[in-house]
């Protein structure tokens, strides 16, 4: 009871603290966020708002491992909304235990670094980052789940 207590003054204060940033831009941006199911509680509307807070700033940096603790019970990754996927602002992302919904069509046309593990994804995803990568002169690291 008092660590959901504590999850529930946390996204509080971020909700309240977020809408007081000024700034046009976003440098950075990283979210780990692990939590534990409890009376069906869905913690995904709010990390959506958070990350289309963040894709509406312009970040340039964004680091994301969302995971439940109980990942075997409740095996539903949290999916990247399309506003994510969308987002060409992104220079650099690490990306840990989410997935990409079927539909999205991934728009990561600024990207230099992508680093990507426990992603649920389609083979369609997988050429779509490819074809973004495959400009780069540097290497990436993909851990994914096919």
């Amino acid at each position: 009871m008092r660590n959901r207590s504590m999850v529930h003054k946390f996204i509080s204060l971020t909700d309240n603290v977020l809408p007081l940033l000024s700034s046009s831009s976003i440098k950075k941006c990283s979210l780990n966020f692990v939590f534990k199911h409890e009376d069906d509680v869905s913690y995904f509307p709010v990390i959506d708002k958070w990350l289309e807070f963040a894709v509406n700033k312009k970040v340039e940096g964004l680091c994301l491992n969302i995971s439940d603790i109980d990942a075997i019970k409740h095996d539903q990754p949290y999916s990247l909304p399309e506003v994510f996927c969308s987002c060409s602002s992104i220079l650099k992302l690490k990306c840990q235990n989410c997935r990409i919904l079927d539909n999205c069509i991934l728009n990561w046309t600024s990207m230099k670094s992508l680093t990507l593990e426990g992603l649920l994804i389609r083979d369609e995803h997988i050429k779509q980052i490819m074809s973004i990568v495959l400009n780069w002169n540097h290497s990436i690291y993909l851990d994914l789940w096919v």
